[in-house]
């Protein structure tokens, strides 16, 4: 498939992680893990472009084959396996196809999915006759001027004609299906890059002749943004009142000069575009304006009405009827007027605010240029930046027009702890899965429902912490109510990304579920050697997606659910046992606070007084790390910890030598979270970052218990020697025999339940 290039994809995309990865030694740390970005491998990217483009096929053509559609993708032979009825319809579903990659990074997915599709028309249509009759078909029945359609009409024909075949599937793919936003503007330069190696490899070459007779690439600004997905526009224009009109008009003639620019090459009228682009953008401002300062002039002869009403009131008496019996009331007649005069005004003015909040919008709209390729928008809106209207974020499913028909990507991984600044942000989104402890990537899931046209399809590829942690609850609520989930991939065991959280692929169609409705799901629980892709598809299994819990989800056949069951109504929630958990001591700088036995000692030593080492040696106590305690047992490696608790009230002055050891750290014990410092915190410079209130329960018996996932969880006894680190936690009890919980907490059922069930 690609081997054919010299120059491999993939290599674009390695690149782009790379250079992500670039270190910053002013903050101690690489944009890649700041942006959350890391290359999705080609098997998977396939994969995930294989099962989405199947969805999209069944829900256009009714009645496919399953094992036709198989031997469509299939790469083992040429042969179309569809009759000519079938093929006519496939190529008009590709034709149709609107796929959008939100945090399209490099562009693995839609190029992923452009090569699919080149092989799948290539089956279909070896000649290209039918697809070109498509393109030119679409052409003669949109374009209304009779002299431009000719123009498209011989330039289609002249693609195709001079072009090897797959010039002409790709160009027309990219300009039809392919779409892709990034908040990172090199991930667009980058994603445009790789699509033109693409189209490059098809252009046959005359060197004889200037430029080697290649025809200049097409202008991709408007198929790949740089901008924010999750920030939405609070005004759209496909629902604007029949009042404002013009607007209508001026957004169609600026999609069609957009269209027009994507295959332009001669620069003076790519630049006469832009300037066109511009100047209606700015029309559309002062159609807008224009309106709303005729509405609220109309405030001004209402007011005069107003002030023309006599003060004094003008009485008459008026028969006012119920159901019993006939009365006579005066009214105010003067009162009356002026109270509608009120309403009208008051309507007038909610009419001018609502106009102005749609002007701010357009201040967004307006200053946006598709053509600056360095400053990305703030804002994501479809039918502004590609032409393609969605329902809004409030709208329910099957409401408005258009949508992508696929959804597909790798959202970054962010932990929620480094988006504080846009959480009010996203709040204001009225996000349904909105929690102030959500990692970022979860509002794509439903910023991507949002995106889909009723009965699309979406694929991503994320962490699979919300299957389970607390945090993914509304996202699991929303999505089983909302989607039907098709299919989820669960790598638990198996690392998708070197260096990097597990993770899960999920597959579902936006339509609410029927209630017999059974998901498809593949559990990794360990390394696979060979080819991932025939693992999952060997080891699916089904189970109904009215089985899953908003407790989290459990991918698993009947036979375990109902042992799940079984355990929760037999067995008490530890929630509800007499116990406390408490965290390991965070200290925002292990280096200065984590000492081994010899630091301690020199310590120790450089005391002046026995009252001083006394007080010391009660601040130095002894330390696990999660990789030390095992099951029933821990193994002490010798390191101590510095604890130096707020709630301790510790006077340093009075402890000279640990004074003189932290002071050595200079600068990097401030806790005032600047780059190289620790945390902000109201903590003194001298003391640990976690206030630690409860450090007296370290000293009691306890039971002790890492916090990985990657192994078994390992729970041990201590009789109050031992602190623990934050990679681990403690378990108190006094009304309990701490050993039986011990023992229950390291049986063979509750090991298998934690892992497997929760």
């Amino acid at each position: 498939m690609d081997e054919e290039v010299a120059l491999d994809p993939e290599l674009l995309g390695k690149v782009f992680e790379n250079l992500l990865a670039s270190y910053n030694p002013e903050t101690a740390t690489t944009a890649r893990k700041a942006t959350g970005s890391y290359y999705t491998p080609r098997e998977v990217v396939d994969y995930m472009v294989e099962e989405s483009l199947k969805e999209y096929f069944k829900s256009q053509i009714s009645n496919l084959d399953p094992a036709s559609l198989d031997k469509l993708f299939s790469y083992e032979d040429d042969e179309n396996p569809f009759d000519e009825r079938t093929t006519d319809l496939l190529i008009n579903a590709i034709h149709n196809l609107r796929v959008i990659d939100p945090a399209v990074g490099s562009g693995a997915f839609p190029m992923g999915v452009l090569h699919k599709l080149v092989h799948i028309l290539h089956k279909l249509d070896p000649h290209n006759e039918k697809w070109k009759a498509e393109q030119i078909r679409a052409v003669s029945e949109n374009v209304k001027d009779p002299v431009l359609r000719e123009v498209l009409i011989n330039k289609i024909e002249e693609e195709f004609r001079i072009n090897e075949l797959d010039y002409g599937r790709k160009i027309y793919l990219i300009k039809n299906c392919l779409f892709g936003v990034d908040i990172q503007p090199i991930a667009i330069q980058i994603c445009k890059l790789r699509f033109f190696i693409s189209l490059l490899v098809d252009v046959p070459v005359d060197k004889s002749k200037e430029n080697f007779d290649i025809e200049p690439l097409p202008n991709l600004e408007t198929k790949f943004v740089a901008a924010n997905t999750l920030m939405g526009l609070n005004s759209r224009l496909h629902i604007l009142p029949e009042k404002l009109g013009p607007l209508h008009d001026l957004y169609e003639r600026l999609f069609h000069l957009r269209q027009e620019y994507f295959q332009t090459a001669d620069n003076e009228k790519k630049r006469e575009i832009r300037d066109q682009d511009k100047a209606i953008r700015q029309q559309m401002e002062r159609v807008i304006k224009d309106y709303m300062e005729g509405v609220a002039r109309r405030i001004g002869p209402l007011k005069d009405q107003l002030n023309s009403i006599p003060e004094e009131p003008h009485l008459v008496t008026v028969e006012e009827k119920d159901l019993f019996e006939t009365r006579k009331v005066q009214v105010d007649l003067n009162e009356q007027k002026r109270k509608e005069i009120l309403e009208r005004i008051r309507s007038i003015r909610s009419e001018v605010d609502s106009y102005k909040r749609m002007l701010e919008t357009f201040n967004k709209v307006i200053n946006w240029d598709p053509y600056d390729t360095e400053h990305p928008a703030d804002w994501f809106a479809p039918e502004w930046m590609f032409g393609i209207k969605t329902p809004s974020p409030s709208e329910g499913e099957g409401r408005g027009e258009g949508g992508f028909d696929i959804v597909i990507g790798n959202p970054p991984y962010v932990r929620q702890e480094k988006i504080k600044n846009l959480k009010p942000a996203l709040k204001s989104q009225n996000y349904q899965v909105w929690t102030s402890t959500a990692d970022l990537y979860t509002y794509f899931y439903e910023r991507g429902y949002q995106l889909l046209r009723p009965e699309g399809v979406l694929c991503f590829i994320s962490s699979n912490k919300w299957l389970r942690a607390k945090y993914g609850e509304k996202l699991r609520v929303f999505l089983k109510e909302n989607t039907e989930v098709l299919n989820i991939v669960d790598f638990s065991g198996h690392p998708v990304f070197e260096q990097t959280v597990d993770t899960n692929i999920i597959l579902f169609r936006k339509r609410s579920p029927a209630e017999n409705h059974r998901l498809s799901f593949t559990n990794i629980t360990n390394k696979v050697d060979g080819d991932i892709v025939s693992y999952i598809r060997q080891f699916q299994k089904t189970m109904p997606q009215g089985s899953l819990s908003p407790t989290a989800w459990t991918l698993t056949d009947e036979a375990v659910l109902r042992l799940k069951e079984k355990i929760e109504r037999i067995g008490v929630p530890l929630k509800e046992w007499d116990v406390r958990i408490f965290r390991g001591v965070l200290t925002g700088y292990n280096k200065a606070f984590i000492i081994d036995t010899e630091t301690r000692e020199e310590i120790l030593r450089n005391c002046r007084t026995e009252e001083e080492r006394r007080l010391t040696e009660e601040i130095i106590r002894p330390v696990l790390r999660g990789r030390d305690i095992g099951r029933y047992y821990y193994n002490w490696a010798g390191l101590w910890v510095i604890g130096t608790f707020p709630a301790k009230n510790i006077n340093i002055d009075e402890l000279p030598s640990l004074k003189s050891y932290l002071k050595s750290f200079g600068d990097r014990l401030k806790q005032d979270g600047k780059p190289g410092h620790r945390k902000k915190t109201k903590n003194k410079w001298f003391e640990t970052q976690d206030t630690i209130a409860y450090y007296h329960e370290f000293e009691k018996e306890k039971i002790i218990f890492n916090k990985t996932t990657k192994t078994d969880y390992a729970f041990a006894l201590d009789n109050g020697k031992m602190f623990v680190n934050q990679s681990s936690y403690i378990m108190v009890s006094e009304n309990y025999d701490i050993l039986i919980i011990l023992a229950i907490l390291n049986s063979a059922l509750f090991r298998y339940a934690y892992k497997e069930l929760y």
